[in-house]
């Protein structure tokens, strides 16, 4: 195919093809519609691209939500959340791919899913156009099954309501404060003020025992450390934990949290 030209070189005598008839009624249909994508791309109106970008961005914030949730079931010292954790993680980054390529306009502004046209080359292996379109179906609907169902794992505390208002703190449960709200082990945007610190916990990450392993503060006032955003993580086989501010020693506490919620 010549996008510029908008012209599909036909191989009529089968000198560099071994297509059958069908086969090459399906590779003509599959071009034609590439081009007709590629010239409705090239002469997209102004509302088309602020709705691609707005989509885009959509699709990398719901990515991000993904990754996130993911982490947190790798992390979390609980059995049966490791895999559920990897599966959504990997979905996660994989619409972020897709949100980001999509913003910037790569496959004529359709973007990319690395999972999703894996899926599509071992379909289309398989049984050619119809396979690779079976194949996406099967990648959309395993897609929405396993975010959502893994997410639900991940995130259900057994015996406690998944969502609700207000925050339980303390472990087993043992006191109730009506602020902020919780959604299975987050417990998100409360108020606190203690040890010469005041802030707002934006989330909270718990064990089935409502003890946390996770924390992002927002400080607002301190007497021994900084103010601003800071992490928290705790790990409980060596009854010890750890306060940073800092971005690459954030991550080196989800990887130790991983390490030892994993042994």
């Amino acid at each position: 195919m010549n996008y510029d030209d908008k012209i599909i070189y036909l191989d009529k005598d089968q000198y560099f093809s071994t297509f059958t008839n069908n086969e090459a009624a399906e590779a003509l249909s599959a071009a034609v519609l590439d081009i007709a994508q590629h010239i409705a791309y090239e002469n997209e109106t102004m509302w088309g691209a602020v709705w691609r970008i707005a989509k885009g961005t959509g699709i990398t914030v719901l990515g991000a939500a993904e990754v996130v949730v993911g982490v947190v079931g790798i992390v979390t010292p609980e059995p049966a959340t490791t895999v559920a954790g990897v599966a959504v993680t990997a979905l996660g980054a994989s619409t972020v791919g897709e949100g980001i390529t999509m913003i910037f306009g790569s496959n004529d502004g359709e973007g990319y899913n690395i999972l999703e046209e894996g899926f599509a080359s071992v379909g289309s292996l398989i049984a050619a156009e119809d396979g690779e379109q079976l194949a996406r179906q099967v990648f959309l609907v395993s897609n929405i099954i396993v975010s959502l169902g893994g997410s639900y794992k991940i995130l259900k505390v057994p015996n406690q309501t998944f969502i609700y208002k207000g925050t339980y703190t303390g472990q087993n449960f043992a006191k109730f404060y009506d602020t902020g709200f919780t959604v299975g082990r987050f417990q998100l945007a409360y108020k606190f003020g203690s040890q010469g610190d005041t802030g707002m916990t934006l989330l909270n990450v718990t064990n089935n025992f409502n003890s946390w392993f996770l924390r992002v503060n927002y400080i607002t006032r301190t007497t021994n450390y900084g103010t601003g955003i800071a992490m928290n993580g705790r790990i409980f086989s060596v009854n010890k934990w750890h306060r940073v501010q800092d971005p690459l020693e954030a991550l080196k506490i989800l990887v130790k949290l991983a390490i030892h919620a994993n042994r």
